[in-house]
């Protein structure tokens, strides 16, 4: 174990990471917790302590379309009963007694004739009567004569009018109970012997048993022809009991109840019984405990698949996002928002085609992006349509419309444009809605309502955002471009007094935002807001304009003359602070009150603490800490690209001769110098961004500075025309006296 140093905390203050990280995780349990909650109550965990009898307190409505198990259905009860009867055959059994009987008279029979009696108890012939006495081994012919007759008997003999009787009434086949071992067998009632066609088949029976004694086999026939009797009797009980075990085996056959979502399944003050309380047993409002267990317990699991995709997604596309605890707490805000409305939907008489979904994306789509937006919509369009009863055609309408919202509003730069977004959304909810029914078959006279929902949403969804949008800017300090734009109009009371009262910076701020937005569309950041910062990064300097150079018009008066540098120099540090004042008194976001706190980063004021080297005694401290503003370094890269503009304009104006090659040199010299002390560590800003970035600046002032063709006063016009005139009178003149010079018998040329 590691021993603690003296002195040293027991508990260590967490790193940024460590932080960044428990943040995560508790926004993510705490969503979970939230989102399981709202499902449970979707369920109807409350209707769960209702018991018959009891009085409910409130209408309970139907949460989607769903269908229950009624009450039996009788006609398809007598239906499946009359078919499970077609085939019921009436059950004859094999009478014992006749059997017994048969097989004593047999046996009665051979034990007169071992005695040597004088006559038979059967009606025999003589001669078969006293061949029979004359055999010496008379005891093995009563066994194979009783083998014959057993085994016909097992076979079962039906008595011929009940054969005829069957096979009038159609009857093909008959079930033959052996009640002894209770083993039924199905026979074709042709295929059953009477005792005329059993007498044909005891003949060869007899053949097989007495192959060689023919005298021998007449008698075994006389005897077996003489006592056989039919044995298959019809049974009425085991009739009626197969007729009972098939009704028995049948399922039971219910009405099959549909309900519509919004249909009162119990109304305020009805007495609950047990109908209701299987109904709603039925919808999975009162399931029994195991049941409910998993349900939650697989609800639980999908909730933590569709929180992990989205963190999956976030970290690797849009890292910007995740990093920022912010942005992830608005996330999960706005996902619990649309939770409790769908689940508040989902319970009440309202349709979910209701549900605000789009409005939600569209706040994100504006206040994060596009891509962060559209992965929150597919999975809560997921999760609405599981809370509505798994309505996969709910699940589409929430996709399409939230989708086309997020796209309507990706470019969006005034608050007026949202209501066109709105409308967007509600067409696009009217032709999915309108496409589903067609699919679904669906009653045509539900066209144009639930179509006009899809309408109503799209208003509700606009309405929403107009509300909510300045809110969630304030309060997550989040500039949109629609704020930016407002801001950036040069009206603004803050940029109007800067115009006045420091004209100087106020075109300075003007060109400091041409050359930051310039920069970031050059490296793919926020170009509209660097260059609304920008504009008001220097307000700072209003109440004092006279102590900055860009405001005063010729050196000597300038007011930093009677100062002591570090006086001057405080000064200048100060309109920082100045800024941060005035931007909270117009209520400016606070993304640009960071332009103003950051735009020069903890830098050092290089010619106040010149200034101050020369005057300072050898044996004097002079700290340099007083002559860097405070800070922060810039955060961001707007806020860094801002700083360099700013440098980058404000010392472009002491070049003697701005050309191409010098402003190159200026510029880069500058970015060099932030860099190398310091100002660009906080910033993500890269090398191959500041490549590009200086490649901007270097194009704007090349604009900026061009040189022009001099154009000549109006007096030099004038004199130069008047002498090209003079000039042309002269030379006409010229030729004039040319021409009257020859003489005669002379040729010109």
């Amino acid at each position: 174990m590691k021993k603690l140093r003296q002195g040293e905390p027991v508990f260590k203050k967490p790193t940024r990471r460590s932080w960044d990280i428990f943040v995560k995780v508790l926004l993510g349990v705490m969503l979970l917790t939230v989102l399981f909650v709202v499902v449970n109550l979707s369920t109807g965990s409350s209707v769960m302590r209702l018991y018959e009898g009891d009085i409910s307190l409130k209408d309970i409505y139907a949460p989607y379309d769903f269908t229950y198990t009624g009450e039996m259905d009788a006609a398809k009860m007598e239906a499946a009963k009359k078919k499970a009867l077609e085939n019921l055959y009436p059950v004859y059994s094999l009478n014992k007694q006749i059997e017994e009987a048969v097989k004593n008279t047999v046996t009665s029979f051979f034990s007169e004739v071992s005695r040597g009696g004088s006559s038979s108890s059967l009606n025999l012939s003589n001669n078969t009567y006293a061949y029979l006495q004359g055999f010496d081994n008379i005891s093995a012919v009563e066994t194979k004569t009783v083998a014959i007759i057993n085994q016909s008997l097992k076979k079962g003999i039906l008595n011929e009018g009940d054969k005829e009787s069957l096979l009038e009434s159609g009857v093909g086949s008959v079930v033959l109970l052996d009640a002894s071992t209770a083993i039924k067998t199905e026979e074709q009632v042709a295929s059953i012997p009477t005792l005329d066609g059993f007498k044909k088949e005891a003949e060869k029976s007899v053949v097989v048993h007495f192959p060689k004694d023919k005298k021998l086999r007449a008698a075994v026939s006389e005897i077996v022809k003489t006592v056989m009797a039919s044995n298959l009797e019809y049974d009425p009980e085991a009739t009626d009991k197969e007729k009972e075990e098939r009704i028995a085996a049948l399922p039971k056959i219910y009405k099959k109840v549909a309900v519509k979502k919004n249909e009162i399944l119990i109304e305020k003050g009805e007495k609950v019984t047990k109908k209701h309380l299987d109904m709603l047993a039925q919808l999975g409002k009162m399931s029994d405990l195991g049941g409910r267990f998993f349900y939650l317990l697989g609800m639980a699991l999908l909730l933590i698949i569709f929180l992990a995709v989205a963190s999956l997604h976030l970290r690797l596309y849009e890292r910007e996002i995740f990093r920022s605890s912010k942005n992830l707490l608005l996330m999960c805000l706005l996902v619990l928002l649309v939770a409790v409305i769908a689940e508040s939907v989902v319970v009440s008489p309202l349709s979910s085609y209701l549900i605000p979904l789009a409005s939600v994306s569209m706040l994100l789509a504006i206040l994060l992006d596009a891509n962060s937006a559209f992965i929150f919509t597919i999975v809560i369009s997921i999760f609405i349509g599981i809370i509505a009863g798994n309505n996969f055609g709910l699940m589409i309408v929430m996709f399409i419309g939230s989708s086309v919202g997020i796209y309507s509003v990706r470019k969006v730069r005034k608050r007026s444009e949202l209501l066109l977004a709105g409308f967007l959304v509600g067409v696009a909810n009217l032709f999915t809605i309108t496409a589903l029914n067609l699919l679904n078959n669906i009653d045509r006279s539900l066209f144009i309502g639930e179509g006009l929902l899809g309408m109503v949403n799209g208003v509700i969804s606009f309405l929403l955002v107009i509300g909510l949008l300045p809110i969630l800017e304030y309060l997550f300090k989040i500039p949109t471009d629609i704020s930016l734009l407002e801001l950036s109009d040069l009206n603004h009371p803050l940029l109007k007094s800067m115009a006045t009262n420091a004209s100087g910076t106020y075109h300075h701020s003007l060109i400091v935002g041409n050359l930051a937005e310039a920069a970031c569309e050059a490296i793919g950041a926020n170009s509209l807001l660097a260059r609304v910062g920008a504009y008001y990064h220097d307000i700072g300097k209003i109440g004092k304009a006279e102590y900055f150079s860009e405001n005063v018009s010729e050196p000597k008066n300038s007011r930093h003359e009677g100062l002591t540098p570090s006086m001057s120099a405080l000064v200048i540090i100060n309109h920082v602070k100045d800024g941060i004042e005035s931007a909270r008194k117009y209520k400016l976001n606070q993304s640009l009150i960071d332009f103003i706190a950051q735009h020069h980063g903890n830098g050092l004021i290089y010619y106040f603490y010149q200034r101050a080297l020369e005057k300072v005694d050898t044996d004097e401290n002079l700290e340099e800490q007083e002559f860097r503003y405070p800070g922060p370094k810039p955060q961001s890269k707007e806020a860094a690209i801002v700083l360099l503009a700013d440098s980058v304009e404000a010392s472009s104006r002491t070049l003697a001769n701005p050309n191409p090659s010098r402003i190159q040199a200026l510029v880069q010299k500058i970015i060099n110098n932030k860099f190398i002390d310091g100002q660009l560590d906080e910033c993500n800003l890269t090398l191959k961004d500041l490549h590009k970035i200086s490649e901007a600046f270097t194009r704007i002032l090349n604009a900026m500075f061009h040189t022009r063709v001099e154009y000549p006063e109006e007096e030099e016009l004038k004199r130069l025309k008047d002498a090209k005139n003079n000039h042309k009178k002269s030379d006409q003149k010229k030729a004039a006296n040319g021409k009257n010079d020859k003489g005669p018998g002379k040729e010109g040329p």
